[in-house]
C-alpha cells in the first residue's frame, strides 16, 4: 500500500506521528515530587498567586536573579513550589500587604506572618513554615536604666524608657498583650530595622522588640556594633511562629495544598527550620 504513497507524503506522515508522541507525553507527564492537585484545581485553572515579602535580614533576602532566600523566605518559596501552585514574587511594605489582604482585592500571599486575632478574621493562614528563637530588647549599651536580664513585665514597667515599636506589627499575643496591659510609652515607626537602630542609637527611643537571630546580625552588620546590647527576657516562650498568609481569593483547598507541602518539607524545632 505504501506504493500509492510519495516520498513527501510518508515525510509527512512520520512528521506526523512524532509531533502527536511528544504532545501525548505531555498529557500524561506527572511530576512526582510535587502535591496532587485536587480534581478541578489543576495548575493554571485560576490567576497566579502575587507571593510578597519586604527585605528584612535574615529572614528574607532577595537573592541571585530575584529568588527569594533568608531563614523564612527560602522554606516558603520552597513550600509553593512543592505545591505546584502558580506564584509569583513581589516585595511589598508590610502595611500595603495587611490593607491588599484586608480588601481582598488580589489573590496574595505574605511570607512569614503571626497570627493574630483580628487578622484571623479577614485573611486566611498556613501551617507555620518557621519558629523564631525567643524574642529579645535590643537597646543601647549605655542604657543603665535596663539591667542584661529583665522580665517583660519589669522591662515595659520601667519608668522613663520609651518603647518604639514598627506601625502594624504584631510581636504575639504575650508581648501584645502585655503592652496593652501595662502602656508603656511608645514610639510609632514605619522605618525598617535599621532605621529603628539608628533610632536607638541617636536617643529617639530606648528599647523596641525583636527576634535574637535578627538582633545579632543587626548589630553586627551596624557601622558602630559597641553601641548597642540585647536584654534577655527570662520569662519569654518559645519564638513566635511564622506562616504564609492569604487573602480569602486564595481559596480552602489551595491552601490545604500549601499546608500538605509544609507538612513534607519541614519540622519546626526551637532553632531554624531544617528542609527535608
Amino acid at each position: 500500500m505504501l506504493g500509492n504513497f510519495s516520498s513527501r507524503s510518508v515525510i509527512t506522515l512520520c512528521l506526523f506521528v512524532a509531533i502527536c508522541t511528544i504532545f501525548l507525553r505531555g498529557i500524561v507527564y506527572h511530576d512526582l515530587n510535587q502535591v496532587t492537585p485536587p480534581e478541578g484545581e489543576a495548575k493554571g485553572d485560576t490567576a497566579a498567586i502575587t507571593l510578597v515579602y519586604h527585605e528584612r535580614q535574615p529572614f528574607y533576602l532577595t537573592g541571585p536573579d530575584n529568588t527569594l532566600t533568608g531563614l523564612v523566605g527560602k522554606p516558603a518559596v520552597s513550600v509553593f513550589e512543592k505545591s505546584g501552585l502558580d506564584y509569583t514574587l513581589l516585595i511589598m511594605p508590610p502595611s500595603r500587604v495587611l490593607k491588599t489582604i484586608k480588601t481582598n482585592s488580589e489573590r496574595i500571599c505574605g511570607v512569614g506572618w503571626f497570627t493574630t486575632y483580628e487578622r484571623q478574621l479577614y485573611a486566611s493562614f498556613t501551617e507555620p513554615v518557621y519558629r523564631d528563637r525567643p524574642i529579645t530588647a535590643l537597646t543601647r549599651t549605655n542604657n543603665s536604666h535596663l539591667a542584661p536580664d529583665l522580665t517583660l513585665t519589669q522591662l515595659l514597667t520601667t519608668p522613663n524608657l520609651n518603647l518604639l515599636v514598627k506601625k502594624g506589627y504584631s510581636y504575639g499575643s504575650k508581648i501584645d498583650d502585655e503592652i496593652k496591659e501595662h502602656s508603656p510609652v511608645i514610639i510609632q515607626t514605619t522605618g525598617d530595622t535599621e532605621q529603628m537602630l539608628d533610632m536607638i542609637a541617636t536617643g529617639r527611643a530606648d528599647y523596641f522588640f525583636i527576634a535574637a537571630e535578627a538582633a545579632e546580625i543587626l548589630i553586627a552588620e551596624s557601622k558602630t556594633p559597641e553601641l548597642f546590647r540585647t536584654i534577655k527576657l527570662s520569662d519569654m516562650p518559645l519564638g513566635n511562629s511564622r506562616h504564609i498568609m492569604c487573602s480569602k481569593q486564595v481559596t480552602e483547598a489551595e491552601i490545604e495544598r500549601l499546608n500538605q507541602a509544609i507538612a513534607a518539607m519541614i519540622t519546626l524545632p526551637n532553632t531554624p527550620v531544617k528542609m527535608k
